[in-house]
């Protein structure tokens, strides 16, 4: 093997390594956030459990108002972090897939 040929060998080596710690951040990153967002949702969920729980009167009218929003934005959350809404944001945002190195560049003056 000529020295040529190592160092593209081990140049080679070093990209696919620096790919591969991209793509581990990438999903890392997105499974942190996933998290976070479910332990909001749990507290959307409590929250309008113990509203729902509560008998609202004519006199509640803002807090009746405010029930029916944390209702629609708990679906919506929910509906976002089912296994349907976690494919298509992954989807979008070039995630667990084959493309999932998405934007990835050595650095600069790498080669």
């Amino acid at each position: 093997m000529t020295e040529a040929r190592q160092r593209e060998d081990e140049r080679r080596l070093r990209e696919l390594a620096l790919h591969r710690d991209h793509i581990a951040e990438r999903r890392g990153k997105v499974l942190d956030e996933v998290l976070e967002e479910s332990a909001s949702l749990d507290r959307r969920r409590r929250l309008v459990a113990g509203l729902r729980s509560e008998e609202i009167s004519g006199s509640t009218a803002r807090v009746a108002e405010f029930l029916g929003l944390a209702e629609r934005r708990l679906a919506s959350r929910e509906a976002a972090l089912s296994a349907d809404g976690l494919e298509q944001r992954f989807e979008k945002d070039n995630l667990f897939g084959d493309n999932d190195d998405h934007a990835f560049r050595p650095p600069y003056g790498y080669y």
